[in-house]
C-alpha cells in the first residue's frame, strides 16, 4: 500500500546510516571512508525531496513496520549464527546431526521462498546484514582496487531510483496507476477515490488522480463529475512541483473523451452544465466548445437590458474556464449569451447602482465537486479562486445545496456575497470600499455535505456599457 515501507526507501535508510558508520569509523581503509562520506550528501539529496515534497508519506514507518522489521532482523541472525555454528560442526566433526539440521534450514528456507509471499528488496537487504554479521572482523581487506569507483555511480542511481518513479516499475508503492486500474476492472469505486484522493493531497499538482476520478464518474454515469475530472487532467499543474506520475497520454485521454461526449449525446435534454465544452476549449478545441454551446441553446429568447455583449461575453468565457473565449464570444447575440447563463442555472441580476462599476461583471461560482469546494470569482479584470477539502464526516447529514447570498446595501467596509447553504455560512466574497478583494472561508463550517452542489451568481452592469 501507499503506507509501506519501500524497498528504495529502506535501502537509503540503512546505507545512510552505514554510510556514517563506515565514514566514522578509523578501522577502515581511508579511501572506503571517503567514498562513504561522498555518499551521504547524495542520500540526502534524494531523501530531502521526498520528506520535503509530502512523499515522504509514501515512506512512513509505523510501529507496526519497525517492530515487524526488527523481529525479522533478529530471526535472520539467528538463523545465519546457527546455521553458520552447524556447517563448522560438519566441516570439523562431520556430525552428521548438524549435517540433517543444515539441509532441515535449507529447506525451510526454500519453503519459505516458494510458499511466502514474495520478498520485498529491503528482505533482501536485512538477510545481506544477517550474514554479514556472522563474519568474523578482518582489519585487512582484499577488495579489488577499482571496485571502489564504482560505488560513487551506484549510489547516484540508488539516490535517482528513490527519488523519481518509473511507470515501469509496477511494484513500486508510489506507482498509483497500478492500483487504479485493478480497482477500476473490479468495480471498487470507492477504493478508487479514496486512493486517488490519498495521492492528490500528497501532489497537489498531479493529474493522473483526475484521469482516473473522470473514469470512474463515466462508468457510473455522472457525467458532470466525469468532465470536471477530465478537465483537470488535461490543465497544466497549477504549481510548481515535482509530480509522482507523468499526466496521461493523449492515447488515453482521447478514447475517454469520446465516450464522455457520446454519453452527453445521448441525453434526452440538454446538460445544465457547460463542464465539456471547458474540456474541449482545455484541450485546443476552442472552436468545437462555442460550436456545442450553440447546439444547446434553447429556443427560448430571454428578455434582457440593452447592453453591451462584451459583459456577457467575459462572464460566459470565465464559465467556460477559456479568457480566450471572449472575442469569439462578443459576435454572439447578447440573448445566446444569457441563455447559456440560465443554462448553466446562474442567477443573472442588475448590479445596485452603488456598486463599482470597474468590478463589473460580477461572476460568483462555487463547485462542490471532486471532494473539494472549488470558489472562483471574476470581478471586472480581478480572479479569484480558492478551495476547501470535503473531508468525510463521521456522521454524515443530508446534502445540502448552496447558494449565493448578496448584501442588498454597502455596509460601512463594502459590500458581502456570502456562500451558504440553508444552515451554515461557507464562505464570504468580501468587495472592500478601497477597491480590494478577499475570499474568507469560514473555518468552522462542515461542508461535507455539499457534494455535487453548484451554485452561481452574475451581477451585471445597469444599462448600456
Amino acid at each position: 500500500g501507499p503506507r509501506d515501507l519501500s524497498g528504495g526507501g529502506w535501502i537509503l535508510l540503512w546505507g545512510g546510516l552505514l554510510a556514517v558508520w563506515i565514514a566514522l569509523d578509523r578501522r577502515h581503509p581511508t579511501r572506503l571512508r571517503l567514498v562513504a562520506g561522498l555518499s551521504i550528501p547524495l542520500m540526502t539529496w534524494a531523501a530531502w525531496p521526498l520528506l520535503n515534497s509530502g512523499h515522504g508519506a509514501y515512506f512512513r514507518i509505523g510501529s507496526v513496520t519497525i517492530a515487524g522489521s526488527l523481529a525479522l532482523l533478529a530471526g535472520l541472525w539467528w538463523l545465519c549464527r546457527i546455521a553458520a555454528k552447524l556447517v563448522i560442526e560438519v566441516e570439523e566433526k562431520h556430525e552428521r546431526v548438524a549435517a540433517a539440521l543444515v539441509i532441515l534450514l535449507g529447506a525451510t528456507v526454500l519453503y519459505g521462498v516458494i510458499a511466502l509471499p514474495a520478498p520485498r528488496m529491503h528482505h533482501a537487504f536485512l538477510l545481506g546484514l544477517a550474514a554479514a554479521a556472522g563474519k568474523r572482523h578482518e582489519t585487512s581487506h582484499s577488495m579489488p582496487q577499482n571496485a571502489w569507483y564504482l560505488t560513487l555511480p551506484i549510489a547516484l542511481l540508488l539516490a535517482w531510483n528513490v527519488a523519481h518513479v518509473y511507470p515501469e516499475n509496477r511494484r513500486d508503492p508510489r506507482n498509483y496507476d497500478v492500483a487504479a486500474a485493478r480497482d477500476y476492472d473490479a468495480g471498487r469505486h470507492e477504493l478508487l477515490d479514496a486512493r486517488m484522493r490519498h495521492f492528490q493531497q500528497r501532489s497537489p499538482a498531479e493529474r493522473r488522480t483526475y484521469y482516473w476520478r473522470a473514469r470512474k464518474a463515466l462508468t457510473r454515469g455522472e457525467l458532470r463529475r466525469a468532465s470536471l475530472a477530465l478537465h483537470a487532467a488535461i490543465a497544466p499543474p497549477f504549481k510548481e512541483e515535482t509530480l509522482i506520475l507523468p499526466p496521461p497520454e493523449q492515447t488515453a485521454i482521447e478514447p475517454l473523451r469520446n465516450q464522455l461526449r457520446d454519453a452527453l449525446s445521448a441525453l434526452d435534454r440538454p446538460p445544465g452544465h457547460i463542464a465539456f465544452e471547458a474540456v474541449l476549449a482545455q484541450d485546443s478545441n476552442l472552436e468545437g466548445a462555442l460550436d456545442l454551446m450553440r447546439l444547446h441553446l434553447s429556443p427560448l429568447r430571454p428578455q434582457i437590458p440593452a447592453m453591451s455583449p462584451r459583459v456577457f461575453a467575459e462572464a460566459v468565457a470565465f464559465l467556460l474556464r477559456a479568457p480566450e473565449a471572449e472575442e469569439p464570444l462578443r459576435a454572439w447575440d447578447p440573448e445566446d449569451l444569457v441563455a447559456v447563463l440560465n443554462r448553466c442555472g446562474a442567477i443573472v441580476e442588475p448590479a445596485p447602482t452603488a456598486f463599482s462599476a470597474a468590478a463589473l461583471p460580477l461572476v460568483l461560482v462555487a463547485d462542490a465537486d471532486l471532494k473539494t469546494l472549488s470558489v472562483r470569482v471574476f470581478s471586472g479584470a480581478q480572479r479569484h479562486e480558492s478551495s476547501i477539502p470535503l473531508e468525510p464526516a463521521l456522521i454524515t447529514p443530508p446534502r445540502a445545496s448552496v447558494e449565493w447570498e448578496p448584501d442588498l446595501g454597502m455596509t460601512i467596509e463594502g459590500w458581502a456575497f456570502r456562500l451558504r447553504t440553508t444552515d451554515d455560512l461557507i464562505m464570504t466574497f468580501e468587495h472592500r470600499l478601497d477597491g480590494s478583494q478577499h475570499l474568507v472561508p469560514n473555518l468552522e463550517a462542515a461542508p461535507a455535505t455539499l457534494e455535487a452542489a453548484s451554485a452561481i451568481f452574475v451581477w451585471l452592469p445597469t444599462g448600456d456599457s
